[in-house]
Parts: C-alpha cells; sequence; structure tokens
C-alpha cells in the first residue's frame, strides 16, 4: 500500500471516531436528564406500590400493586439496565 491509501484510511477512520464522540455527547446532553426523571419516577412508584402490598388489607388491591411492581421492574430491566449493560460491555472490548 502506499502513503496516500494508508492516508486516506486513517483520516476515515478518524473522522468517524469524531462523529461517534459528538453523536454520544449529543445523545448524553438530550437523555440524562430524561433518563434521571425516568428513574426517580420509576423508584419512587415501586416504593409506593410496595407499600401499598405490604400494607394492604384487601387482596384485589395488593395483587393490582404486585402486578404494577412487576411490570414496572420487567420494564426497568428490559428498557434501561439491559441496554445500560450492552453499552458497557461493548465499550470495555
Amino acid at each position: 500500500m502506499d502513503d496516500e491509501v494508508i492516508k486516506a484510511r486513517i483520516k476515515k477512520c478518524v473522522d468517524h471516531h469524531i462523529f461517534l464522540k459528538d453523536f454520544v455527547k449529543m445523545l448524553n446532553d438530550t437523555f440524562s436528564q430524561v433518563l434521571f426523571i425516568y428513574n426517580g419516577d420509576i423508584v419512587l412508584s415501586l416504593c409506593v406500590e410496595m407499600f401499598i402490598v405490604s400494607t394492604q388489607n384487601s387482596f384485589q388491591t395488593a395483587a393490582k400493586a404486585a402486578v404494577y411492581v412487576f411490570t414496572g421492574m420487567f420494564q426497568y430491566t428490559v428498557c434501561y439496565c439491559i441496554a445500560a449493560q450492552a453499552i458497557t460491555d461493548e465499550a470495555s472490548e
């Protein structure tokens, strides 16, 4: 390979790296506050629902709250934890 081909490939890699860094910065700026609010909402609502499950005498109300806790934890795991772990694993490779 001659020097021009090598320079062109390196330039392409550097340009792609700069694009990725800018894109990640834009995503972080856009979603950081939204994810913070989302996490706060999930944690607060799950705490309230678990309190309801532990203090309710009515089976129907406790069952509704338990279903809500289960679906909330499932949503949190699927939408946030699994995606975050995949990104962390990808970044460490």
